[in-house]
């Protein structure tokens, strides 16, 4: 199967390290587009796994020039499956239009986060149009892939997603980068140390 990965950018993230697993680990032909940024360091590491990489280099004149060289790119390689991993607002009108001129394309969703975080409900600017593409566009989608069962109620809540579109698919880690880093005590107990954000998300 030959999958095209649409991003928001290719720099560092979490869903930028999954994305370097699929490179690393996938027996699927993957190939990654990234919609702004330029060489980051999810990117090289891409590219270092010998996956292909458009860079867009987005902007708000390049919105239909930048839809047609994704178009033009599935024809050429005979995409089988779209994959839409950000949350950004373009990147699901790109969704929609793809659904729209290429019937055999199959397009899939990902909600890495809660539905209140796809659509910045913090940011009430422009909050009801986020809202409205992101509930069309996990509509139209042949699947959504969601991060886990709170990201699906939530998009079951907020967008009224289709229950049996839904598949809920946790995120996987690379063991190895962890061999070792767990010492046990000699009385049995594990000490964590957190390193990460301390938010209310």
């Amino acid at each position: 199967m030959k999958i095209l990965h649409l991003l928001a950018g290719g720099n560092v993230g979490g869903i930028e390290m999954l994305m370097r697993n699929y490179a690393k680990y996938s027996k699927h032909e993957n190939h990654f587009v990234m919609m702004w940024g330029s060489n980051g360091t999810a990117t090289k590491f891409i590219r270092s796994e010998g996956c292909s990489v458009i860079e867009l280099h987005m902007s708000s004149r390049k919105i239909f020039s930048s839809y047609r060289t994704i178009k033009s790119y599935i024809h050429q390689h005979d995409i089988d499956t779209v994959i839409v991993h950000h949350a950004a607002p373009l990147a699901h009108i790109y969704l929609l239009w793809l659904k729209r001129d290429l019937h055999k394309i199959q397009a899939i969703a990902y909600a890495h986060g809660n539905a209140e975080d796809m659509s910045r409900e913090n940011e009430k600017k422009g909050l009801w149009l986020r809202r409205a593409i992101l509930k069309k566009s996990l509509m139209k989608a042949d699947a959504v892939v969601a991060i886990s069962q709170s990201v699906k109620y939530s998009l079951i809540e907020l967008f009224k997603t289709p229950v049996e579109k839904i598949h809920v698919i946790y995120n996987g880690t690379d063991i190895s980068l962890h061999q070792g880093m767990v010492h046990r005590r000699r009385d049995g107990a594990i000490r964590l140390i957190y390193v990460g954000r301390l938010t209310e998300q």
